[in-house]
């Protein structure tokens, strides 16, 4: 059987001879069309003995593709792009294994391969999927659509080895000019598109996936809007464009839980995360996706726990023979941060470590301090050179960005050896930071050192440098060495003299307080406790920014003792975020009842933040007797009111109403008596509110009327009756609803409310 091999390509000089390489031992026939070259492409391919054709570009890929086609003389046809090849390259085994395969079976039109996305410029895989690149020629195989076109096919015969196929176009340096091309090309497809057509919602999902890649998230959020307009032929799409699908079904998560002003979480639910289930009810990664969605939208840590290593391992092994189904892994970095964290609050110590080591794999996760903290507090007490062995395992210590995160937080965790062993293998490098060798000193308490030589950088133009006479100041310098370099501490001078004086001042700046978030841990680390207590009662006048300052540092070095001794006077006793440290230290410490009476009292206070429901939780799994009993009871009550603000929220903000009940609740509503409707009263009676949630329902009940959901309506105003919250206005609004809903005794009842 004769082979023909086709590329289109437009000055790929630096790729196309590789590629060219990779078949040329099988191939028949070599044919090239170019597009418009303005490199040596062209010579190149004539060079290999290639046929060359020109055509005419028309921001068209199939077109080009389609014309390559009509050129070949071959019985199988290998097309690749001119940045793919095949590795290791095909020769006469591969040959006759091709020529076998599509011998054995008349009807087959292609052969699946491995298709490896290799970024050149670091030598990392991307990502893996399949790839249709070999295919027998037949006159009805033709590609389709302008931009990441397909070729039709009916019938493929899948080789999971052997065949790989790799693919370099994606690669940092070149990617961002592809994606801005990409996205040219689909706006021009968009145009000549009508709205809600198949074509307009697939080229709108590329659209946002290529939009949000290149960070261009307001024109992404745009896409994504248009996608959920239209489920139906999203769901069509979604059946033939399974790899795609699951980029935008990470992407959309993810785009939505920052976003969340713009959108309803039950919007992104229904139209798309349930929509993939249906559609992929058996893909390797549900599992974990599941997880993802849980991650942004439900703040059910303990699941997260229990559930995590079962979704990790079955995406795993499913994996092993689908490779295309590997998107989900840069996640899976997020679940291991997420599930870390979680791990922590919960005193699970090794597990939180075992997570944020899974965690660290990833450059993303690499400079969360908190993970940090988990990571070197889990080997506190280890022999320094194991603690440098194990951390040596994760991070690369050539490589100048891993090095400084090493350097800072071993610094700021109190590794005092293991700080200066980064330290010292800094200085051996070339370009190594000035405040490297300065900070080294510090620690080796040479202060007169870290003066002198600080006094010559900050005269050299490095003004930086006097920040360490500062700290040398604060860290046990005598007097008359800082006295003698007064003239460049100017912004440090009043400062210093309190701190000498033993007073503190008067006000507290925006820039002193700034300055005592830079070196608090700093001074913590090289001086210890009572050095840093007695710089910290300079900023007294304060004491939020104190206790803050100090709590953050108690909480990295699991001093949960310290933070508890901490006054909280002059602080407001609704202030969540220093709360929020004395409540994890009580947790730490197990003292759960006491940690449950101050979430009670911030709950009965309407303080209802997504961490403070993390905590209750803790406790509702933690704890033992009526203590467990009633956090979980508490948690209950207070995430069903969470979950209410939220989608009511998603109301609000968006114009986007979900009839619950349907037709069902409508004529629930419609045939409700009286006994009914008080039996409804004392049963939202019994629900908690917030004052922000009864401006909630009042908002939402609006909307939902002018939507056309008048049982939904009826449903917000009546939970304001039902707590007494409800104005003359209010049950006016019910009375119209209820007639609107035919139901005339409960209309008269509202209006007589209203009287």
């Amino acid at each position: 059987m004769k082979i023909s091999a086709c590329w289109i390509a437009k000055n790929e000089e630096a790729n196309l001879g590789i590629s060219i390489e990779s078949v040329k031992d099988i191939a028949d026939e070599l044919i090239v069309v170019d597009t418009g070259s303005e490199d040596g492409t062209v010579a190149l391919a004539e060079s290999y003995g290639a046929r060359v054709e020109h055509f005419a570009w028309i921001n068209d890929f199939s077109a080009a593709r389609n014309y390559a086609l009509s050129l070949v003389t071959g019985e199988i046809i290998i097309f690749l792009d001119a940045d793919e090849w095949f590795e290791p390259k095909l020769g006469t085994e591969e040959r006759d294994r091709i020529e076998r395969i599509f011998s054995s079976n008349s009807s087959l039109d292609t052969i699946t391969t491995k298709f490896v996305n290799l970024d050149k410029s670091t030598g990392k895989i991307k990502g893996t999927e399949r790839s249709l690149r070999i295919f027998r020629n037949k006159e009805t195989l033709r590609y389709k659509n302008k931009i990441h076109e397909l070729a039709v096919v009916n019938n493929a015969y899948e080789i999971s080895e052997g065949l790989e196929v790799y693919h370099s176009g994606y690669s940092g340096e070149v990617i961002t000019d592809k994606l801005c091309r990409n996205i040219d090309l689909l706006e021009a497809v968009l145009e000549d598109s009508d709205p809600g057509s198949f074509e307009y919602v697939r080229t709108m999902m590329y659209l946002l996936r290529e939009s949000n890649n290149i960070k261009i998230v307001d024109k992404a959020l745009v896409y994504l809007k248009e996608i959920l307009k239209y489920p139906a032929t999203t769901k069509k799409v979604c059946k033939g464009h399974n790899q795609v699908v699951i980029d935008i079904i990470y992407t959309c998560i993810q785009l939505v839980s920052i976003n969340r002003v713009n959108f309803s979480k039950r919007d992104i639910k229904r139209k798309l995360f349930d929509l993939f289930n249906d559609i992929y009810p058996k893909y390797p990664g549900t599992a974990e996706i599941d997880l993802v969605y849980q991650m942004y939208f439900d703040l059910n840590e303990g699941r997260l726990l229990r559930d995590i290593k079962a979704a990790v391992a079955a995406a795993a092994a499913a994996d092993t023979g689908r490779e295309e189904f590997t998107y989900y892994k840069s996640f899976e970095k997020r679940l291991y941060t997420r599930a870390a964290i979680a791990a922590k609050r919960r005193g699970e110590h090794l597990l939180a470590m075992e997570y944020a080591v899974s965690a660290f794999r990833d450059n993303a996760s690499r400079d969360q301090a908190e993970l940090f903290a988990i990571l070197l507090n889990a080997v506190k007490g280890q022999p320094p050179e194991e603690i440098v062995m194990f951390l040596n395992s994760i991070f690369d210590t050539s490589n100048p960005d891993d090095l400084g995160l090493l350097i800072r937080h071993t610094g700021r965790e109190g590794f005092h050896e293991i700080h200066a062993y980064y330290l010292k293998k800094s200085l051996e490098k070339e370009g190594a930071p000035c405040g490297d060798f300065l900070r080294l000193m510090l620690l080796s308490q040479k202060h007169e050192e870290v003066i002198v030589s600080a006094s010559d950088r900050y005269t050299a133009g490095q003004k930086e440098a006097a920040e360490y006479i500062f700290l040398a100041a604060l860290t046990g310098a005598p007097a008359g060495l800082i006295n003698s370099n007064i003239d460049i501490m100017e912004k440090y001078t009043h400062i210093l003299q309190a701190f000498y004086n033993g007073k503190s001042l008067l006000e507290v700046t925006d820039e002193d307080a700034n300055l005592l978030g830079n070196t608090y841990i700093t001074v913590a680390f090289m001086a210890g406790m009572e050095a840093t207590d007695r710089y910290l009662n300079v900023f007294r006048a304060d004491n939020r920014l104190c206790y803050m300052i100090k709590a953050v540092y108690c909480e990295m070095c699991n001093m949960s003792e310290d933070i508890l001794a901490e006054s909280l006077e002059g602080i407001d006793v609704l202030d969540f975020p220093c709360k929020r440290y004395r409540i994890q230290a009580m947790i730490d410490t197990k003292r759960y009842t006491e940690a449950l009476w101050e979430i009670e009292f911030l709950l009965n206070s309407e303080v209802i933040e997504q961490e403070l429901l993390h905590m209750l939780l803790v406790v509702a799994e933690k704890a033992s007797g009526d203590t467990a009993k009633k956090a979980r009871t508490l948690y209950d009550r207070y995430i069903e009111l969470y979950n209410t603000m939220i989608d009511l929220s998603d109301v609000i903000n968006t114009g986007i109403v979900f009839d619950d009940g349907g037709k069902k609740k409508r004529r629930y509503f419609a045939k409700m008596d009286n006994r009914q409707f008080s039996k409804l009263l004392a049963e939202e009676a019994a629900r908690p509110l917030t004052r922000k949630l009864l401006e909630l329902y009042r908002k939402s009940a609006e909307i939902y009327k002018k939507q056309g959901l008048e049982a939904e309506a009826a449903h917000c105003l009546a939970r304001l009756l039902a707590h007494g919250c409800a104005t003359k206005t209010d049950c006016d609004n019910l009375a119209e609803t209820f007639a609107d809903l035919r139901n005339i005794a409960l209309a008269e009842h509202a209006r007589g409310l209203a009287i």
